[in-house]
């Protein structure tokens, strides 16, 4: 019988080894400065150093390899007169189709021999930064340990920066506040896209954007081009990717954070509009409604959803996006078992949520195949809001009574931004672009806090304003040869509700001695305003009145120095150095001389 059953096994064993999965890799490929789209690109697969599979672009730069076998490759892209793209960590799984977005850099010739080398793909993508930036990818975002498919925490692995603590994502770059960090998601600011965010900082528990979603993106860390503004510290520039425009493709998934779907697929075949969206709930909570005792009150409830329309027109595409996010958690001592543990405030029912919303509309037109137009318009909206329920006496803290109100705190802020950006390639040595950036900027805040003396709430602020932040920026590129290029830029901030306007000059030079080494060097001027609250909130002047006094505060000023070297060890393997100086001035601090506190580490207080 044995024999049998393992003649039977061996049966299996062929028959599943000749069905061999196989999936399909596509993509388009642009030139980097113009993002035109680039026709006859050949684009190879390796694996062990032999080419699996070879094809070239179409006249709409779109490249397709069919019946690749699931694994990891190294993917190869080479045109006459672009420098090679090379991915060397491709991965090919089964449950989709990959697809990519390859951009290639014109080179800049002269006489002499040229070595054709590729270049690597953590470089970041925008064609300005040439120092403190990276790209990164999905599959990033699930390698390194603790990421949890949260591009904040994985950003806490690279050198320079650091997470606060393992309950929340917030990220210290190179010892500044994780307030400095700006997000950016489709070219405009958005607000905390987390959940559980504390009102005005840039952190939280749990991340609202599936990382399913986002395309290859930047990441800054200090110098940022002169596209940047309004931050001290870094940028996290992110890109929703388009869904699959030929087939639909539909993902489930359960995992400790939440229950998740996604779907996409085409629009229209022949157009090549596509769709993409996916929506997310707590797994907690879903476990709490199957009738799951945690034994504790808090248990945290979140959903969250990311959506993107893509669609091509005459001369460019257009294109709409959202991202929305929910949570509430409740620590409600007074319905707590005292035989059992339990955390929060002992004596206090604390209600505590944030709320987050993005959308978008991007628009991309090429006014001829050297230069184009981008206009991108959104809407967002951010709130947080705490209630604390006091169950004690306050003359006798052992005394039990009726739960009354304590605290109430609700932090509303409406966005609308407007950003149009001109961009011209005017040959392979120069390139120019210019933007503007305006944010009308509408704040709704409440405070109020228990008085012990009279027994009532004592209203510590009630705002309902509205301000304007303007920006505006220009920069140009000039590659002199292969071995120099230059980035220089100028930005501008204005900002209405202090009348303060700044300017701002960047510049970065990069010298590549050969192939395997550079030397890089960056300076940036940065500045940045604080969150609406702060303004508004009343405050003890020197005078001992109690009022806004804040309204003057100007932009905090932070000088960024940058050196770098790079050194290419092997195909795989390459080590960079980065040595920086900061200087910050025009710090708000508290007018008692006693006090160290200092609004250049606000943020969580985590830093």
């Amino acid at each position: 019988m044995k024999k049998y059953f393992a003649a039977i096994g061996l049966l299996l064993f062929g028959f599943f080894a000749q069905a061999q999965i196989l999936q399909v890799v596509k993509g388009y490929v642009y030139d980097k400065d113009s993002k035109v789209s680039l026709p006859g690109v050949s684009v190879c697969l390796y694996q062990n150093g032999v080419a699996v599979q070879c094809t070239s672009t179409n006249e709409s730069g779109f490249f397709k390899l069919l019946d690749v076998p699931i694994g990891r490759y190294t993917l190869r892209a080479t045109f006459l007169g672009y420098k090679p793209y090379e991915n060397n960590n491709l991965q090919v799984n089964s449950g989709k189709e990959v697809s990519l977005t390859i951009y290639l850099e014109e080179t800049v010739f002269n006489l002499g021999p040229v070595e054709i080398k590729a270049e690597k793909t953590n470089d970041a993508s925008n064609k300005m930064a040439l120092i403190s930036a990276r790209s990164f990818n999905t599959e990033e975002t699930e390698r390194y340990a603790g990421s949890r498919n949260d591009p904040a925490r994985m950003a806490s692995n690279y050198a320079g920066v650091r997470g606060a603590d393992d309950s929340r994502n917030d990220i210290i770059i190179r010892g500044n506040s994780p307030l400095g960090l700006l997000w950016q998601l489709e070219n405009i600011p958005i607000p905390n896209p987390n959940h559980f965010a504390i009102f005005g900082s840039t952190g939280g528990p749990v991340s609202v954007l599936n990382n399913k979603t986002l395309a290859n993106s930047d990441f800054y860390t200090g110098a940022s081009p002169a596209q940047y503004g309004n931050a001290l510290a870094g940028v996290f520039d992110l890109k929703l990717r388009n869904g699959n425009f030929e087939k639909h493709e539909q993902t489930f998934q359960l995992g400790l954070l939440g229950a998740e779907a996604m779907l996409e697929g085409p629009i229209s075949k022949k157009r090549g509009a596509s769709y993409l969206a996916t929506y997310r709930y707590s797994t907690l909570e879903l476990m709490k409604a199957a009738g799951i005792n945690f034994g504790v009150t808090a248990i945290p409830k979140f959903q969250d959803g990311t959506f993107k329309v893509h669609l091509p027109v005459k001369k460019g595409s257009l294109s709409f996006f959202g991202v929305a996010g929910k949570s509430d958690i409740y620590f409600k001592d007074s319905e707590r078992d005292t035989t059992t543990w339990s955390f929060g405030d002992a004596g206090k029912d604390v209600y505590f949520g944030s709320a987050m919303a993005v959308v978008g509309g991007n628009y991309l037109r090429f006014l001829s195949k050297k230069s184009y137009l981008r206009l991108v318009t959104s809407t967002d909206y951010s709130m947080s809001y705490s209630i604390h329920n006091m169950m004690r006496d306050t003359s006798d803290y052992t005394q039990t009574v009726t739960p009354y109100p304590f605290l109430r705190n609700k932090s509303e802020q409406y966005n609308t931004n407007i950003r149009l950006v001109f961009n011209k390639k005017i040959n392979a040595k120069h390139t120019f672009q210019a933007g503007v950036l305006h944010t009308f900027i509408h704040g709704i805040f409440t405070d109020s806090i228990y008085n012990r003396a009279n027994k009532s709430m004592r209203e510590r602020f009630n705002v309902d304003a509205t301000t304007q932040l303007s920006q505006a920026y220009i920069t140009w590129k000039w590659k002199r040869n292969r071995k120099n290029e230059l980035v220089t830029g100028v930005h501008s901030q204005y900002f209405k509700l202090t009348g303060e306007a700044v300017i701002e000059p960047r510049i970065a030079w990069r010298y590549s001695s050969n192939n395997l080494n550079s030397f890089s060097l960056a300076y940036g001027l940065h500045h940045q305003n604080y969150p609406m609250y702060v303004y508004f909130g009343k405050v003890y002047n020197e005078k001992g009145e109690y009022g806004t006094f804040n309204k003057q505060l100007k932009f905090t000023r932070s000088n960024h120095f940058v050196a770098g070297y790079k050194r290419i060890l092997n195909e795989a393997t390459s080590v960079k150095i980065e040595a920086y100086y900061q200087w910050l001035d025009k710090i708000p601090v508290l007018k008692d001389s006693s006090s160290s506190y200092s609004l250049i580490n606000q943020g969580t207080g985590f830093n």
